[in-house]
């Protein structure tokens, strides 16, 4: 029995279920709906939106500053509304069925403090990108809060017309400023929207710089969602200098950050293909200008992000030299290719670090200095050639800009490897062309003009060509190595003269004369390689009195001594006001020691071909002469 009333409700209830017509009730009314949509007392930018009925739900529809809406069923939820002005919104009521809208508005009275961040108080802010920093720009994954695809490094777009752009965001019309300066660069995939003319296939992955006019009456708004996240929306296809996706053009960026002095915006696509696109503005002028910028990246940064290190241009003609004022090029004297290789010059390098702007001069212990700047170098009186030189710390370096021009500043007593005017301490070069390959700058002093011209160190040395006369110093006409003796055969071989003779006019030896010392069988060697000197003495070595005590000895006749010569010495050719002279290394000479002064002394070359070798050295008080012949 109780199986049978089971089984005929069961029947009751399917005929029943075939017979009903479904609905969701009765309609609420909307008539005095318990409802509040009011600022909190202490923070009148915050909106409260209550629902006090019971038995049935709400659902809200509230516009956001930028025209959108907010959709929520919370009974009581605040949104915080930045921007001052008059807001609408509509609520329905559920419960079996849904109620008509109400319609209601709202007045934000003031803007939020956050407002004046972006807009400026008083005076208009104006922003810029931050091109003076890594990752001002760039793109990544939607997982991630950073541009771990594409890190844009400091400059690095600076071709593309983008760091001249100028957002303004205009308070109380909301107006949304873009001075693109009439270009804008945009991604391939926004490209057929923007500039469908030239891109009706859109640029796939590859972002343009294309031609853009602001369209009249973009706007702007700052709004947070029910998570607190702040946003930056554009109305009208309204975009922050960089267009970054279709949804971009008009679309809501995050506030990643923003401050007196900075913005910082991501547009997430929602597309695992595009990612995220990240935004970082400063306030104009707050950093350093980008063309100055992009020349201070030539100057110390090689292309692949490694230091640069400048060396002197010395295979081409005036890569140093002087000239007018009024020319720009060196007309007086450009120095020849090489011309400069007997002094300190040419194993100079110049390093320019981005960090701290300190400057390096890698000078070997030498550096080249003209006879006019000896004395602001705290140096006596003396020829133009090589001085010895200890960089100071702390030295640094700048580049200016006057009236367009830019000019490599040095701080006090820096210079760029040669010393060929007092005022090249600490001086202003003007800059004639910094590219990545070149360096060349210009001095003016009061009279002339000094020419610089440096190129980056090659990663592998050149192998360096001999000058003519280093060519007849150290080899013989079959590339063989030169060995020079004692021209002992003829008259005047070695002697003693007047400062004012040109040869020796007080004493020259004879042959037989010279003959009982240890000179005519040294032997004399110049190599080119590392300009090694090599002096066979066979033991002992010609030395007047007057030396001895030069050469660490007592008191004694003039004769021979014993010797065996100590390594490392070498030598070099200079030119000196056009006069060349042979210059020893420390306590290195040409085999007969007349005077202490022969001892890393600077002999004038008097004759050099391919057979003679002819020296004078000029003491305090007389002149000698020595006079080699190639070893047969």
């Amino acid at each position: 029995m109780k199986k049978l009333l089971i089984l005929l409700s069961f029947t009751a209830l399917c005929l029943a279920c075939s017979k009903a017509e479904y609905s969701l009730g009765d309609i609420p009314s909307n008539e005095n709906t318990d409802y509040s949509v009011t600022p909190e007392k202490e923070h009148p930018n915050m909106i409260r939106f209550r629902f006090n009925e019971q038995g049935v739900s709400p659902f809200w529809k509230v516009r956001k500053p930028d025209g959108s809406y907010v959709e929520s069923s919370s009974r009581d939820f605040t949104l915080r509304y930045y921007m001052k002005g008059e807001y609408d919104g509509t609520l329905q009521v559920y419960g079996g069925g849904v109620s008509e809208p109400i319609a209601f508005t709202f007045r934000v009275t003031e803007n939020d403090p956050i407002v004046a961040l972006l807009t400026g108080s008083g005076e208009q802010k104006v922003w810029e990108w931050n091109y003076s920093v890594d990752n001002h720009f760039g793109e990544g994954s939607s997982s991630t809060r950073v541009p771990d695809w594409w890190p844009v490094k400091a400059n690095e777009l600076k071709d593309m017309k983008m760091y001249d752009d100028e957002l303004s965001f205009v308070t109380d019309t909301w107006q949304y400023v873009l001075d693109a300066k009439g270009y804008v660069y945009a991604d391939g995939s926004v490209l057929s929207d923007l500039d469908p003319q030239n891109y009706p296939e859109g640029g796939t992955y590859n972002s343009a710089t294309i031609t853009y006019n602001q369209p009249e009456g973009q706007k702007w708004a700052l709004y947070a969602d029910e998570t607190g996240t702040l946003w930056l929306s554009f109305t009208g296809d309204g975009f922050p200098s960089y267009a970054p996706y279709p949804d971009g053009l008009g679309g809501a960026y995050e506030v990643m950050e923003l401050t007196e002095e900075t913005l910082a915006l991501r547009f997430d696509t929602g597309s695992d293909k595009y990612g995220a696109w990240y935004y970082r503005f400063v306030v104009k002028g707050s950093q350093p200008d980008a063309d100055l910028l992009a020349l201070e990246q030539l100057l110390t940064t090689k292309s692949d992000g490694t230091q640069k290190v400048w060396t002197w241009d010395y295979t081409r003609d005036g890569h140093f030299g002087e000239g007018d004022l009024a020319s720009r090029e060196p007309d007086w004297w450009p120095a020849g290719a090489n011309e400069m290789h007997n002094y300190s010059m040419y194993d100079d390098e110049l390093s320019f670090l981005a960090a701290g702007k300190a400057y390096e001069l890698a000078a070997n212990g030498y550096v080249y200095c003209d006879a006019s700047a000896r004395a602001a170098m705290g140096l006596k009186d003396g020829p133009t050639g090589d001085v010895a030189y200890t960089q100071p710390e702390g030295q640094t370096w700048k580049i200016e800009m006057r009236e367009g021009v830019p000019y490599l500043k040095f701080s006090e007593m820096a210079f760029p490897s040669a010393v060929c005017h007092p005022s090249a301490l600490g001086g202003s070069f003007e800059i004639l062309s910094l590219t990545a390959d070149e360096l060349y700058l210009r001095l003016a002093t009061d009279v002339d003009a000094w020419y610089f011209r440096f190129v980056p160190k090659p990663e592998t040395e050149p192998e360096p060509e001999p000058s003519e006369l280093e060519k007849l110093l150290t080899t013989s006409a079959d590339g063989s190595q030169k060995v020079w003796v004692w021209d002992y055969a003829r008259d005047g071989y070695f002697g003693e003269g007047d400062l004012s003779a040109r040869d020796p006019n007080w004493w020259a030896p004879s042959m037989d004369e010279m003959s009982v010392y240890s000179m005519f069988d040294d032997e004399l060697i110049f190599r080119f390689e590392g300009n090694a000197y090599e002096l066979s003495a066979h033991g002992a070595v010609y030395c007047d009195a007057s030396a001895r005590e030069a050469m660490g000895l007592e008191a004694g006749k003039t004769g021979d001594i014993d010797y065996t010569q100590p390594e490392g010495q070498t030598w070099k050719i200079e030119d000196r006001s056009g006069t060349p002279y042979l210059v020893f290394s420390e306590m290195a000479f040409p085999s007969a020691i007349c005077h202490p002064s022969a001892l890393g002394g600077s002999f004038e070359i008097m004759a050099l071909t391919a057979d003679e070798l002819y020296l004078r050295l000029a003491t305090d008080v007389d002149a000698w002469y020595f006079r080699f012949t190639v070893k047969k």
